[in-house]
């Protein structure tokens, strides 16, 4: 697991996989920009527009998709950048 602070949406989350359950985001922070996906949080969408700044937790995967092979981020946990600071070594979960 890792965490990157101050992470900014470069567009809005989208909503992705059965019902809206999954959201895909495209992330920025200086130069570097990745893609994340987020299992579970669709019911976020909303409160994640373009510009958001979070806080995040993921752990880096290699996804293999019609034949071609991509780094990407699955996040674990969020929280907008104005929440409390996290316990020593993320030893609590972020708060949403």
């Amino acid at each position: 697991r890792l965490l990157v602070r101050e992470v900014v949406l470069d567009r809005p989350a989208q909503r992705m996989g059965a019902y809206g359950r999954h959201l895909s985001l495209w992330l920025r922070q200086g130069d570097a920009r990745a893609r994340a996906v987020a299992f579970g949080f669709g019911d976020y969408a909303d409160e994640l527009p373009a510009g958001a700044a979070i806080d995040l937790v993921f752990s880096p995967k290699i996804n293999t998709w019609g034949g071609r092979r991509s780094a990407e981020l699955h996040v674990i946990d969020f929280r907008p950048c104005s929440a409390a600071e996290l316990a020593p070594h993320g030893a609590s979960e972020l708060a949403r």
